[in-house]
C-alpha cells in the first residue's frame, strides 16, 4: 500500500485528477446529476487518499491549523442559527482538504505542485473558453436566477480560479521554464478573453491591472515596490474607500461601457441592508444559510451573497470570523515579507492585492483558490528554493 501511495504521489497525472475531483466545475453539478454522484464517490476516494499522505508526512501545521480554526467559527454559527450543515461542508471541506494535502505537497516538491496546478488551472480555463466559443449565448441557465453559464458557471463565479490560471502559470514559467511558456499564454488569452467577451466589469477592470502591473513586476527596479505589506494596505484602503466611503462611484464609467451601469448602484443598497443584519448578531454573525433563506433576508431575489466578500463574512460569521480572518491575512503578509528573496516571486502581493479589490464588489462562495493563494504566500520559500535549484 505505501508503495502505491508514494507513486501516485509521484504521478504528475494523478495530481491533476485529483485536483479536477476536488473542483468540480459548476457544469457538472448543475446539469449532471448521475456524473456529479460518481464526482461525490472520487471525492471520497480522494479525501481517503489525503488523510494516508498526511498521516505519512510530517509538515509546519501552522497555516492549516489557521484555515481549521476560520472553518470552525463559521460552523459553530452555523449551527448555533440552525443553519445548513450542507453549505458549510460544500464551502469549506474541499477547501480544507485541497489546504491540507498542497501543504504536504510543497513540503515534498513545490515544482511538481506548481507545474500540476497549471496544468489543471490551464486546462479548466481553455475548457470554459471553448464552451463560450461553442455557446457565446451560455451553455446553460443559472437554476437560481436564469443567467447565462458556461463550463465553469456564471461570469463572475469564474473570476477567481480564472486569474489563478494567470498568476500560477506566470510562476512557472518564471521559475521553470526560460522561454516563452505556452501555458502562461493560453491561461492569459483564455482567461482574459472570456471576461472581455462576457463583459464582467469587476474581472476585467482586476485582471486589466493585474497584466498592467506585471511590467513592473517583472523589472528589477520596480518590483521590490510589491511587497506584501503594501499590497495588504492598499487593498484594505481601496475597501475602505470604494465601500464605507462609497468611492464605488469612479467606477460607473467602465461599468457603463461594459453595459453594467447599475450594478455598482444596487450593490451599495445591498452592502448597507447587509451592515444592518451584521449588527443584528455582530460577534457570531447568522451562520451559513441555504441560497434562497439567505436571499429573503437581504431583500433581492438575484442577491445569494454579500457582493463583497468581508461583509459576507461578517455577515455568516460576525466580528469573531472577520478577526480570525484578519489574523491569517497578517499572519501570512509578514510570512511572506520575511522569506521571500527573490524578486520573482512579487507577482504573489500583486495578486492578492488584485483579488482584494475584486472582493469589494463580489463574494466568490467558497473562495478556494484565495485560500490556496494564501497558502502559496505562506509557503513561497518553498516555491523559491525549488526554483532555485533548478
Amino acid at each position: 500500500m505505501r508503495e502505491k501511495i508514494q507513486y501516485l504521489r509521484k504521478n504528475p497525472l494523478f495530481e491533476v485528477f485529483l485536483l479536477a475531483v476536488l473542483n468540480e466545475p459548476a457544469f457538472v453539478s448543475d446539469c449532471l446529476p448521475a456524473v456529479e454522484q460518481m464526482w461525490d464517490i472520487l471525492k471520497i476516494i480522494c479525501a481517503v487518499y489525503i488523510i494516508i499522505c498526511v498521516a505519512e508526512k510530517r509538515t509546519d501545521p501552522l497555516f492549516f491549523l489557521l484555515q481549521f480554526v476560520f472553518a470552525g467559527v463559521l460552523f459553530l454559527s452555523t449551527v448555533i442559527n440552525g443553519g445548513s450543515l450542507h453549505e458549510w461542508f460544500v464551502q469549506n471541506a474541499y477547501m480544507l482538504l485541497l489546504g491540507l494535502y498542497l501543504t504536504v505537497r510543497l513540503e515534498e516538491d513545490a515544482a511538481a505542485v506548481i507545474k500540476s496546478l497549471s496544468v489543471f488551472l490551464c486546462g479548466y480555463a481553455a475548457l470554459n473558453f471553448i464552451s463560450f466559443c461553442l455557446f457565446p449565448s451560455g451553455m446553460y441557465a443559472d437554476r437560481f436566477h436564469s443567467w447565462d453559464c458556461w463550463f465553469l458557471g456564471r461570469d463572475n463565479s469564474a473570476a477567481l480560479i480564472l486569474l489563478s490560471a494567470m498568476y500560477v502559470s506566470y510562476l512557472y514559467a518564471v521559475y521553470w521554464e526560460k522561454k516563452r511558456s505556452v501555458a502562461l499564454l493560453l491561461s492569459i488569452c483564455s482567461s482574459y478573453g472570456f471576461m472581455l467577451f462576457v463583459r464582467s466589469a469587476t474581472a476585467v477592470i482586476a485582471m486589466t491591472l493585474w497584466l498592467f502591473c506585471l511590467f513592473p513586476v517583472r523589472m528589477e527596479k520596480w518590483r521590490t515596490a510589491f511587497t506584501m505589506k503594501r499590497c495588504l494596505a492598499a487593498g484594505a484602503a481601496l475597501h475602505v474607500f470604494l465601500v464605507c466611503l462609497r468611492g464605488y462611484r469612479i467606477f460607473y464609467l467602465p461599468a457603463d461601457l461594459l453595459k453594467k451601469a447599475n450594478s455598482l448602484q444596487v450593490r451599495a443598497v445591498l452592502w448597507e441592508r447587509v451592515a444592518v443584519l451584521i449588527g443584528e448578531k455582530p460577534f457570531w454573525g447568522h451562520g451559513i444559510e441555504e441560497t434562497g433563506v439567505k436571499t429573503a433576508k437581504l431583500g433581492f431575489d438575484w442577491a445569494g451573497t454579500a457582493h463583497n466578500y468581508f461583509l459576507n463574512i461578517g455577515y455568516q460569521g460576525g466580528f469573531l470570523a472577520l478577526a480570525v480572518l484578519s489574523v491569517i491575512l497578517l499572519v501570512t503578509v509578514f510570512q511572506f515579507d520575511r522569506l521571500a528573496k527573490d524578486g520573482r516571486s512579487r507577482v504573489i502581493p500583486l495578486t492578492l492585492l488584485v483579488v482584494l479589490l475584486m472582493f469589494t464588489v463580489e463574494t466568490y462562495q467558497g473562495s478556494v483558490w484565495f485560500w490556496v493563494l494564501l497558502l502559496l504566500t505562506f509557503r513561497v520559500d518553498k516555491i523559491e528554493a525549488a526554483g532555485e535549484s533548478q
